[in-house]
């Protein structure tokens, strides 16, 4: 969670910089709204897309937060880019034909991931574009996430290709490596085991501890299970949504990143990735601290002075001494509009300030250690 809120404090950042209004992110084939569960808990916005109707996304969000219709017309995208005020794109275009798990027969949807990303890049925003480990041939340069990189009882592997450096953090990657050499799916495997003459095993191995959420209904565990394996709230999304859905955890750490990316190109901030902070946790504080002083100051180019406009790279240049930065008073937690509208209270994620605490301690001395 550390790390999540870490990448957090750009979102609060650009929010700043941009005088207050949230970042927002444009969800081409927004699905039930997992991705977008996730950039809400990193507090931003989003507007989703998706050719058929989506009542779980619509019932979580808004109606005014979503649009039917085709994601991948380009004239569509940039009149929602320009309503929403959009400042990145997410993109997770249809999986069936690349799937893995696809026994037989024709995918029930099209491979449009070379359309989509065709799309991407003539939109002119900042994006990220997801799809499933099948599809690893048409994506050369995507990051590979799993559910053990965030303490998920799914292991969900998931492809993300972006137009930025996408940064996965060595804690996410020697978490995940320890943590999925204890993990099996056991009695909830829907295929048999084999052995080593191909021969179907009897038994399950063991319990298990993981989840398959996939398919159209769940096997050998509950709805409600599967939404906590996944880090969803149980009422957000049916178990057809949830199986096709990316869990939120995952669209936190891609929105947020994206919206370093905005503070990087059109504000000069640093690039402080985790790895970073935990390299050189009292020169990373000092930097972001400065930012998110200078970006929240009365006086309107207070952050110039450290660093807005030079070029990516250069060295970040901080001022005065470290001093802490004052804690917001608490806001309530999320709960679905009344009447529609999409809130995105600040620090309403069910994340660290629904517990009390707040993202911030950690540009604090001892904060996140």
């Amino acid at each position: 969670q550390d790390l999540l809120d870490w990448y957090s404090l750009y979102v609060d950042l650009l929010r700043r910089l941009q005088s207050g209004r949230t970042p927002t992110s444009l969800e081409l084939f927004c699905g039930a709204g997992g991705k977008s569960e996730g950039v809400r808990r990193a507090r931003g916005a989003s507007h989703g897309v998706d050719l058929r109707p989506q009542p779980d996304y619509v019932r979580r969000f808004g109606a005014e937060t979503f649009t039917l219709g085709d994601a991948t017309s380009g004239v569509l995208a940039k009149r929602l880019l320009r309503k929403a005020r959009a400042d990145v794109v997410g993109a997770s275009p249809p999986c069936q034909a690349l799937s893995t798990s696809r026994m037989r027969g024709e995918a029930s949807e099209p491979d449009l991931l070379a359309e989509v990303r065709a799309l991407l890049r003539a939109l002119g925003k900042p994006w990220a574009m997801e799809n499933v480990l099948g599809a690893s041939a048409q994506m050369p340069t995507a990051v590979l996430l799993r559910g053990a990189m965030f303490g998920l009882a799914v292991d969900r592997p998931r492809l993300f290709e972006a137009s930025f450096p996408l940064h996965v953090d060595r804690v996410l990657l020697e978490g995940a490596r320890r943590l999925r050499a204890r993990s099996c799916l056991g009695a909830r495997n829907r295929w048999r085991r084999v052995d080593t003459f191909g021969r179907p095993e009897e038994g399950a191995c063991c319990a298990g501890n993981l989840f398959a959420v996939q398919g159209d209904k769940p096997w050998r565990c509950t709805r409600e299970e599967c939404a906590h394996a996944m880090g969803l709230d149980t009422d957000h999304m049916s178990y057809v949504g949830m199986s096709q859905a990316i869990p939120p955890a995952y669209g936190s750490l891609v929105f947020a990143q994206s919206c370093m990316q905005v503070c990087i190109e059109e504000y000069g901030a640093p690039r402080w990735s985790y790895d970073d902070f935990e390299a050189d946790p009292r020169e990373a504080r000092r930097s972001m601290g400065a930012w998110l002083r200078g970006a929240g100051s009365a006086e309107g180019e207070a952050a110039l002075e450290f660093g807005a406009g030079r070029a990516e790279g250069a060295s970040p240049v901080v001022g005065g001494a470290h001093r802490r930065l004052p804690t917001p008073t608490s806001e309530p937690a999320y709960a679905p509009p009344k009447g529609g509208g999409q809130r995105h209270p600040r620090g309403a994620d069910r994340g660290a300030r629904a517990r009390g605490r707040d993202p911030r301690a950690l540009l604090l001395p001892c904060g996140g250690l």
